[in-house]
């Protein structure tokens, strides 16, 4: 209102940043400048050093030939609900599912473009893990997602919300995990970097395997996130 340019109000922005306590500038990458508060620093380098742990720890691997056999079939029967549903998978969808069934990786990340049978390949996955004796759950930061999980791949899920007070709808001591547990986190870009803290820390303490399904080009979470994309 006062005439100022948007050259000049972008410099005295720039000003304002660099006295105030607490934001770090970490430099300009493909043009743009990039700034996080130390809070958020501390938060992503805990990430990355559970990460870190659980990358380096193994876990027991799925027989083979369990998941040739199921995969060698015209369409895979998994169980959702009270009903079997056939499905026939792709190429990749078998590619996606041997990545994530196959293996002693504590941490299996898959990204897909939506539309390209996540759900079906994560359905078959399910069926494949349960085959094998493992309890498979879920966790989504949306509504919408976790009822895909639920009713599109059989996976009982859980919605990673933060409420009103920073109390959340779920806890990770909930999800009562062991060694024989899958966790399986679809739309994983949209979680908040706190709330994949939490996951990978549940899986660390508790046991098991984690399974990040999404695509890191989509939308972002509404708060502090890039832990996907970064993992």
């Amino acid at each position: 209102g006062s005439g100022v340019s948007p050259d000049d109000l972008l410099r005295r922005f720039e000003t304002e940043v660099d006295r105030t306590p607490g934001i770090c500038n970490l430099g300009i990458r493909n043009g743009r400048r990039y700034l996080a508060t130390e809070q958020e620093l501390v938060k992503e380098r805990k990430l990355l050093k559970t990460l870190a742990d659980l990358t380096q720890r193994s876990v027991a691997a799925v027989p083979e030939s369990l998941v040739d056999d199921l995969l060698a079939r015209p369409a895979c029967a998994p169980k959702i609900g009270d009903a079997r549903r056939p499905l026939a998978l792709s190429r990749e969808q078998k590619e996606a599912v041997r990545h994530l069934v196959l293996g002693s990786d504590a941490v299996k990340v898959v990204t897909g473009l939506a539309g390209t049978g996540k759900t079906s390949m994560l359905a078959v996955a399910r069926h494949a893990f349960e085959l094998a004796g493992y309890r498979v759950v879920g966790a989504a930061p949306t509504h919408r997602a976790r009822q895909e999980l639920s009713q599109g791949a059989g996976i009982d899920a859980r919605q990673l919300v933060r409420a009103a007070r920073k109390r959340r709808t779920y806890s990770p001591d909930h999800l009562r995990l062991s060694r024989k547990t899958v966790l399986v986190v679809d739309e994983a870009s949209m979680v908040q970097t706190e709330d994949m803290q939490e996951l990978l820390t549940a899986v660390q303490q508790q046991g098991g395997r984690i399974l990040l399904v999404g695509d890191d080009r989509q939308l972002p979470p509404v708060g502090p996130g890039g832990a996907f994309g970064a993992i």
